[in-house]
């Protein structure tokens, strides 16, 4: 594991503190949550932009007909 430190007010550390909250496991969990919702709106927005780019490649009937011959309702 790496260490990482960062300043914080004296209040703010005795409050936790008088809380029971544990500093290193909220900081670790909050980095957590923090990257898995940056990385999600990364690939959300790589998935709209592909979904842009396939709208425009494909032609909407051509796809209905397509997804109807799979189902068998011709």
């Amino acid at each position: 594991m790496s260490t990482i430190s960062a300043k914080i007010p004296e209040r703010l550390k005795r409050e936790l503190e008088e809380e029971g909250i544990n500093i290193s496991e909220t900081v670790r969990k909050s980095l957590e949550d923090e990257l898995k919702r940056r990385r999600r709106k990364r690939l959300r927005e790589k998935a709209e932009d592909l979904r842009s780019r396939l709208r425009e490649k494909i032609d909407v009937e051509q796809m209905t007909a397509m997804i109807r011959e799979t189902r068998g309702e011709h």
